[in-house]
C-alpha cells in the first residue's frame, strides 16, 4: 500500500511542477536555489482579472497580482494606505479625495497615475460580471469618478457611504494599467476582457508567470515592486510561488510529508488531525469570518411559517456537529455577524439542540406528523458539508421532517439557489471586506434578492430591510452598530436562518514555513510576509 501511495505521490509532482529541479516560465528558467513557496489548495481560481473574479478562493489568487487604494494592517481590521498614501472626505460624506504615491510602477514599468485608477473603477462598473461591479454601482457612477491631477483622484458616492473605505480594501478593485488594457481591446471586447481573463496587470509584490486552470498557478517576486515592508506594504521574502490544485487529500499529506509541499490548506478535519502527528509538519489555526450555516428558502411552504423555521433551529444537535464532524474545531454561532466583526449582537436568541421542542412547535405550525424535504449541499464548497449533511439529516429525521439529501457540483447548487429550486441548502459565507454590511445587507435585504443577488433566503421583511439599507448612509459608527444589532435580533427571533458554527483558517506548514499572515477575510496578505528558511 505504502508503494502504491509513493508511485501516486510521486506521479502528481511530476505532473503539477514538471522536472523537480528547474520551473520554466515567460521569463524563462527559475533556478532551483531561488526560494519556492509550494502552497496546494484544492480549488481553482476563476480568472486572474478582477472584474471577472468570483468568490473568496478566486480572490486569493488575484491579490498577489494587485494593490488597491487602501488596505488592512497585518490580520486586523485598522484600514490605512496602499497606493493612496492620503485622503480627505468632503463635509456631507459624498466626496473622496484621494492623494496617490508617486513612486509606484505597474509590472510593465508604467508609473501609476490618477487615469489608471479612474478607468479600473469605469471599467469595473461596465463589466457586470460579478456581485463587485453592481456593489461599486450601488455607490457611484461614472460621472462621479474625476482625475484632479496626475496623482489626485476623486470618488464622488451617491449618498454617504461609511463602507467604501472597507470595500476598497478588497482585491475585486485592485487597480489596473489602462494603457495595457487599452492596447488589447477590441472593437467586439473594448473592455479586454477576454484577453485579460489569464493576463494581468498589476502593481503588486508579485507578477503572473502561469495559470493552467485547474492545474498550477506560478507567481514571481516583482522586483521592483514600491513597497517599503511596512505593515501596510510588506516586500516579499521568497522568490516564487508555486499553487498547485490537488483535489485529493491524501496526495496533499502525503506530499507535505515528503516535503514537496511546503504548505497546504482546504482538507478535512481528519486530514489535519492526522498532519499534526507527523514530525516537522505544524497545523496553525488563524480566526477567520468565515461560518457554516443551513440556508432556508423561506419562499417555500412550510418555511414560510416562523414556527417550522424555528423547529429547524431547535432539531440540529449542534455539539455533536462541532465535536465529530468538526473535530471540535470550530465555535458555535449564534447570530449571523462571525465573531471579531463589530457590531455583532450578543443578546440574540440562542437556540439549542431541543427535539421535543422542535415537535411542539411543527405541531403548533400544521404539521404533526412532520413532512418531507430535500437538503442540497456540495462538499466542494466546503469539504465536511459530506459528513455534516448525514448528521443533519439524521435530526430533521427525529422530529418528523423526512429529509432527502442532494449532492451537487458547487455551480449547479449556485444556480439552483438563485433560480429558488430548492428547499434547504448547507452554505458558507466569508465577507469579501471586515463591515457588518458586507454580510447583514446581503443576509436581510429584500432588494438583494429581487436583484438577483447572493440573498438565497428570500425573506421580505421590511423592517430588516429598511435598517440595513439605513445603517450604510450613517457615518456614525455607534448608531451603525445600533441597527445592526437589531437587524440581527429581528432576523435570529424569526429563524430566518440554522446558525451552526464559525471555522477557523486552517494551514498546514512545513516547519522551516515562517511569518505566515492570514486575515479574517481569507485572503488579505496571504504570501506577502512568508519565508522559507
Amino acid at each position: 500500500m505504502r508503494k502504491i501511495e509513493f508511485a501516486l505521490a510521486t506521479m502528481a509532482i511530476f505532473l503539477l511542477f514538471g522536472t523537480l529541479g528547474t520551473m520554466v516560465s515567460m521569463s524563462g528558467v527559475v533556478s532551483a536555489a531561488e526560494k519556492n513557496l509550494v502552497f496546494a489548495t484544492q480549488v481553482d481560481i476563476t480568472s486572474v482579472d478582477p472584474h471577472q473574479s468570483s468568490g473568496t478562493l478566486s480572490l486569493k489568487g488575484v491579490h498577489p497580482m494587485y494593490d488597491t487604494l487602501v488596505t488592512l494592517k497585518g490580520d486586523t481590521t485598522e484600514i490605512g494606505p496602499c497606493l493612496a498614501e492620503s485622503w480627505h472626505l468632503s463635509p456631507d460624506g459624498k466626496t473622496i479625495t484621494f492623494k496617490l504615491r508617486k513612486d509606484v510602477k505597474f509590472h510593465d514599468g508604467k508609473p501609476l497615475t490618477a487615469e489608471d485608477v479612474r478607468f479600473t473603477f469605469v471599467r469595473h462598473l461596465r463589466a457586470k460580471k460579478t456581485g463587485a461591479s453592481a456593489l461599486l454601482g450601488k455607490r457611484t457612477s461614472e460621472e462621479l469618478l474625476e482625475v484632479v491631477d496626475t496623482h489626485t483622484f476623486k470618488m464622488g458616492l451617491h449618498k454617504p457611504a461609511p463602507i467604501v473605505f472597507a470595500m476598497l480594501t478588497s482585491p475585486w478593485y485592485g487597480i489596473m494599467n489602462k494603457d495595457y488594457i487599452t492596447k488589447h481591446a477590441t472593437a467586439d471586447d473594448p473592455w479586454a476582457f477576454k484577453w485579460m481573463y489569464n493576463r494581468e496587470c498589476g502593481t503588486g509584490p508579485w507578477e503572473l508567470v502561469q495559470w493552467i486552470p485547474n492545474e498550477k498557478i506560478v507567481y514571481k517576486r516583482f522586483k521592483h515592486y514600491w513597497g517599503d515592508d511596512s505593515v501596510w506594504a510588506p516586500i516579499p521574502k521568497v522568490d516564487t510561488i508555486t499553487i498547485p490544485i490537488i483535489k485529493d487529500p491524501s496526495t496533499t499529506v502525503m506530499m507535505l510529508r515528503k516535503a514537496d509541499l511546503d504548505m497546504a490548506t482546504g482538507l478535512g478535519a481528519d486530514d489535519y488531525e492526522r498532519l499534526k502527528a507527523i514530525p516537522d509538519i505544524r497545523v496553525i489555526e488563524f480566526p477567520a469570518f468565515y461560518f457554516a450555516f443551513i440556508q432556508i428558502n423561506t419562499s417555500r411552504k412550510p418555511f414560510d411559517n416562523i414556527k417550522v423555521r424555528q423547529a429547524l433551529c431547535y432539531a440540529v444537535n449542534y455539539d455533536e456537529l462541532i465535536k465529530y464532524v468538526e473535530r471540535g474545531n470550530v465555535t458555535r454561532l449564534y447570530s449571523t455577524l462571525p465573531e471579531g466583526m463589530w457590531g455583532k449582537n450578543y443578546d440574540v436568541p440562542k437556540f439549542s439542540y431541543d427535539p421535543k421542542k422542535a415537535k411542539e412547535l411543527l405541531r403548533e405550525a400544521g404539521y404533526p406528523d412532520g413532512f418531507e424535504t430535500t437538503l442540497i449541499y456540495s462538499p466542494e464548497r466546503y469539504m465536511p458539508f459530506e459528513q455534516a449533511s448525514v448528521y443533519i439529516q439524521a435530526y430533521l429525521n427525529e422530529i418528523g421532517i423526512k429529509t432527502k439529501l442532494t449532492k451537487m457540483a458547487w455551480p449547479t447548487q449556485l444556480d439552483t439557489m438563485r433560480a429558488a429550486n430548492f428547499d434547504l441548502a448547507l452554505q458558507t459565507w466569508t465577507p469579501y471586506y471586515p463591515d457588518p454590511a458586507e454580510v447583514l445587507w446581503y443576509f436581510y435585504s429584500a432588494n438583494v434578492f429581487k436583484a438577483k443577488g447572493w440573498n438565497f433566503s428570500f425573506w421580505d421583511n421590511p423592517i430588516a430591510t429598511e435598517l440595513v439599507e439605513r445603517a450604510e448612509s450613517v457615518w456614525d459608527k455607534k448608531e451603525r452598530e445600533k441597527l445592526y444589532r437589531e437587524v440581527q435580533q429581528i432576523g435570529v427571533e424569526n429563524a430566518v436562518y440554522v446558525h451552526l458554527y464559525q471555522m477557523k483558517n486552517m494551514l498546514a506548514t512545513r516547519s522551516n514555513i515562517t511569518g505566515h499572515i492570514w486575515h479574517p477575510t481569507m485572503w488579505h496578505k496571504q504570501f506577502a510576509t512568508v519565508d522559507k528558511k
